[in-house]
């Protein structure tokens, strides 16, 4: 299985060959896209789609990476090509791991959202420290 590497909200770009018994390149039917798994195990509706045709026995498909934190992980795009020699129906498994830029996400809140009391984060504490910093100014 070939596996590549990309970041949120890039394009992805899969290759597929069909060679002969000599390892020639060689046109057979066009290769198609089955299907592209998920990190979350969901298939989009729109498969199955036909690989685009660069050359003889050289073909490609692009597909978009969703963005944010919610596209990070491991999609499997699966791919049934006809072999052109014994014209055997062969599959293609690639990975493309998708992993955060510089490799975290950030959790940190908008300015202006709205919190329950009780939800508190880091950022209350700066709220609580510098009122509680004020109030000792003022007695002093």
């Amino acid at each position: 299985m070939q596996t590549l590497s990309y970041s949120p909200g890039q394009l992805v770009t899969v290759f597929v060959q069909t060679v002969d018994g000599y390892g020639v390149r060689q046109d057979g039917y066009v290769p198609i896209i089955t299907r592209i798994l998920y990190p979350d195990l969901s298939i989009p509706s729109n498969f199955p789609k036909n690989m685009n045709r660069i050359d003889v026995g050289l073909y490609y498909f692009q597909f978009q990476l969703p963005t944010g934190a919610a596209a990070v992980g491991s999609y499997l795009v699966d791919i049934v090509y006809q072999d052109p020699t014994t014209l055997a129906n062969r599959n293609c498994i690639i990975q493309v791991l998708v992993s955060a830029p510089y490799g975290i996400y950030s959790a940190i809140p908008k300015h202006g959202h709205h919190r329950d009391h009780d939800d508190r984060d880091c950022n209350d504490f700066d709220e609580d420290h510098d009122s509680r910093r004020r109030e000792h100014d003022d007695e002093h």
